[in-house]
This record gives structure tokens, C-alpha cells and sequence, in this order.
């Protein structure tokens, strides 16, 4: 009776271990996501994989990120965040590795043509809404011809690592376009894991 209460004890304190490390990832994540709809980059930087600026400076993803930002043809503003999934967490040397699915969505509005008439505005959208579901598919985005805006629906997955050298949670988006910077941090035994988990 003693070996089973203490496995069970085991079990409980295991689980209860799991859900704090996952709750530990998506606090630190939420903040995250919190600075990414302020459009705050100073925030957003301070929370990415240390490894991404071995490619680019912090400097010149700053200049990137506030240029894109400020951008005087258009407006991006980021509206809700949804975090859907988390993976258990998989450790591998000194560092943790988990999975997170999330949905956002974000509205883009093209300044250049706020002023136009509706039927400009329309012919604008037109053009350009098919360019943008190229990009995040067809059904995720909708017009809103009158503010000239689009409000794009994204579903998608970013690693969380925490290793004792960069102390915390840091994150790398699960970008095809980043696929070499991720394979480059991200063990292939991890992902190929995190992938079946999610």
C-alpha cells in the first residue's frame, strides 16, 4: 500500500510539475504577444532566441520592425491573440523546449487610399485582397472597403526554449521563411517530437 501511495504521490507531483513548467511558458508568452500588439519592439526583441542575431543585429531588426510599423502607406495593428495549444515540455541538455499553436488576428489599413472614394477603395481592394490570401489563405481575410482595411485571421506556432544562459523563455516563430535559423536551434529530435505532440 506505502509503494503505491508513493507512486501515486510521484505521478500527482509530476503532473503538477508539467502544468506549472507549460503555465510558466505561456505567462511568459502572453507578455509576449502583449508587446507585440503594443508594437513595442524593444519588448518583442527582448523576448526572441538570442541565437536569431547571430544573422542580424538587434539594431537592424529593431530598424526592420519600426520601419514596418511607422510605415506611412500602411497600418498594422494586431487585435487579439489566442493561444490554443501547448505542447508538454521536452528537455534535451541544458535546455527546455516546447510547441505553442496560437490564432491572431490583425488589421491592416492602407493609409494611401483612406481619403478615396468608396468605389476607389473598392477597386483598391480588389487588387489587393487576393495578394494577401495568397499569403494566409483563402476565407482568412475580410474587407472593410469603408476604413480601407483588411482584418487577416492567422493560425500558427512558435517555439518557446529555455536554456540557464539566456535565463527564461525566449521565442522563434515556426516560420517557413525562418526554417534554417530554427533547424539551426531547434534539434531535429525535438521538433520531429513537438510536431506529433501538436
Amino acid at each position: 500500500m506505502k509503494h503505491l501511495l508513493r507512486i501515486a504521490i510521484l505521478f500527482i507531483s509530476s503532473v503538477a510539475q508539467a502544468q506549472s513548467d507549460t503555465e510558466g511558458v505561456k505567462v511568459e508568452l502572453l507578455k509576449y504577444f502583449d508587446y507585440v500588439e503594443a508594437n513595442n519592439s524593444d519588448g518583442v526583441i527582448g523576448y526572441m532566441h538570442p541565437k536569431v542575431f547571430e544573422t542580424i543585429s538587434k539594431e537592424q531588426m529593431k530598424a526592420g520592425m519600426d520601419q514596418m510599423l511607422q510605415n506611412e502607406q500602411m497600418k498594422i495593428e494586431f487585435l487579439s491573440t489566442e493561444i490554443t495549444n501547448i505542447s508538454k515540455i521536452i528537455t534535451l541538455g541544458d535546455s527546455q523546449y516546447s510547441l505553442i499553436d496560437y490564432s491572431n488576428d490583425m488589421r491592416m489599413t492602407f493609409l494611401s487610399v483612406a481619403d478615396k472614394t468608396l468605389e476607389e477603395k473598392q477597386t483598391f481592394m480588389d487588387f489587393m485582397t487576393p495578394t494577401i490570401e495568397e499569403q494566409f489563405g483563402e476565407g482568412n481575410v475580410k474587407e472593410d472597403v469603408e476604413t480601407a482595411s483588411l482584418i487577416i485571421h492567422v493560425e500558427s506556432n512558435i517555439y518557446a526554449v529555455n536554456n540557464v544562459e539566456f535565463g527564461g523563455w525566449k521565442f522563434l516563430a515556426n516560420d517557413p521563411n525562418m526554417a534554417t535559423v530554427v533547424n539551426g536551434i531547434i534539434p531535429a529530435e525535438v521538433r520531429n517530437e513537438l510536431t506529433k505532440q501538436n
